[in-house]
């Protein structure tokens, strides 16, 4: 199966950036990315929920990425996500930093569902 880690990794610098007392549910993530992948990529009709995980936890666990950190909780996955831009001694690689937080006790709830 194809795998859009490249892409993935370009579209949350660019439109997920971490703002204080904010949570982001990965499906909304998906949905948003899938929104921008139709348009560029036939093949994107293929990518399900399933898959994007799988690449969001190999961009999330990739020693390319080390210093992408994502929050999880239980079933359905909410992340803090800080993305910096960050010119390395060995070329440029964007760096995602996820900040752990207290989850809202009106989330708490949704995760119970």
């Amino acid at each position: 199966m194809k795998t859009f880690i490249n892409p993935l990794s370009k579209f949350l610098k660019t439109n997920y950036q971490y703002k204080r007392e904010s949570c982001v549910r990965l499906r909304r993530i998906y949905e948003n990315f899938l929104e921008i992948l139709e348009k560029e990529d036939p093949y994107s009709k293929y990518y399900t929920f399933k898959q994007f995980r799988m690449d969001f936890d190999t961009l999330s666990s990739s020693s390319l990425y080390s210093e992408h950190i994502f929050i999880k909780q239980r079933k359905r996955v909410w992340c803090a996500i800080n993305i910096q831009e960050k010119v390395s001694l060995n070329g440029e690689q964007p760096r995602i930093n996820g900040i752990k937080k207290e989850m809202p006790p009106s989330k708490v709830g949704d995760l119970q569902n």
